[in-house]
């Protein structure tokens, strides 16, 4: 009777099995925090019964969708376990993952070689595919875009991988806004290490001229 009831309240007269069959039709996804913070972990996502429309429930982060429309911000997703629904997200709602530790590039190209290291765990808001690389753009407290082997980037963790990377960064730095941009490789020199999506607060290391040299304030899964 229980069961019955969600599936008139939530599917209508639509039978499982078509839910399951548009849903394999659909890219599989994640549900992500809408915001980098570390409140409201335990927080769940609100799940509407169309853009701008009612909440109709609400589900843990994490859980596997599969997205069939985006519009203006919001996502169309299907749900099929551990339940089925069919409703709406914010788009910031739905991510992926880097699912085994990996290094990143600078440019679709790996001629310049790898200029930095990301743990496996990181939410990655948008990717597309250049090249042989998928360029992401990391949902984090430093926001950029990078790119990274297409095998590092899913929906759930992969095996374990150590990759060396040589980095060095003094803990103790005070902490200071920095606007969005490119980050280079050094003072004048035109190798990209990543590109920084919205401002944010990173460690100084140290200044040279009109430079500054900086590094994530979270240095335990992001090292450039």
């Amino acid at each position: 009777m229980g069961l019955a009831l969600f599936m008139s309240i939530f599917l209508g007269a639509s039978p499982i099995s078509a839910l399951e069959n548009e849903a394999k039709r659909g890219k599989p996804w994640i549900l992500v925090p809408e915001k980098t913070t570390n409140y409201g972990y335990y927080d769940g996502v609100k799940v509407y019964t169309a853009p701008v429309g009612k909440p109709m429930l609400e589900v843990p982060r994490g859980l596997k969708i599969s997205v069939v429309k985006r519009i203006k911000g919001w996502a169309q997703i299907i749900i099929t376990n551990p339940f089925f629904a069919k409703g709406w997200v914010k788009e910031a709602n739905v991510g992926q993952i880097v699912c085994e530790n990996t290094l990143f590039y600078g440019s679709a190209s790996t001629k310049g070689g790898a200029k930095g290291w990301i743990r496996q765990g990181v939410v990655v808001r948008k990717a597309r595919k250049r090249g042989k690389l998928m360029e992401v753009q990391l949902h984090h407290l430093v926001p950029l875009t990078v790119y990274i082997p297409e095998s590092a980037l899913g929906i759930k963790f992969g095996p374990y991988k150590n990759v060396p990377y040589s980095y060095y960064s003094r803990w103790q730095r005070n902490l200071f806004e920095v606007t969005s941009g490119p980050i280079f490789l050094a003072p004048g020199k035109p190798g990209l290490v990543a590109t920084l999506n919205a401002k944010t607060k990173m460690k100084i290391e140290k200044y040279q001229g009109d430079w500054a040299q900086v590094a994530s304030p979270s240095d335990y899964d992001i090292k450039f």
